[in-house]
């Protein structure tokens, strides 16, 4: 992680795959800092907590729609090859 200290009407320029992104420090107050980016509009931009919540959520419904698998449910390759050869 890179550390950068900056001063309000400050800022620092994010270079990724030839996409520049500015960020400057606006302002601070009541211990926030409000952060202005200024990013072309391809590149989204997350809050860290919503783009982890939204993470968890699709992991989470990943794993809850995999079927559960077992030996008896599979068909066999015989009787795969079976019911191809009934077919011809």
């Amino acid at each position: 992680m890179l550390i950068i200290s900056r001063k309000i009407g400050e800022g620092f320029v994010v270079l990724v795959n030839g996409i520049t992104v500015n960020i400057s420090l606006m302002e601070q107050k009541s211990g926030a800092v409000r952060v202005g980016i200024d990013a072309p509009r391809e590149c989204r931009i997350v809050r860290n907590e919503i783009y982890q919540d939204v993470n968890e959520q699709n992991r989470a419904s990943l794993d809850s729609n995999i079927p559960e698998i077992s030996a008896k449910s599979t068909p066999s390759v015989s009787k795969l090859n079976r019911l191809t050869l009934k077919k011809k």
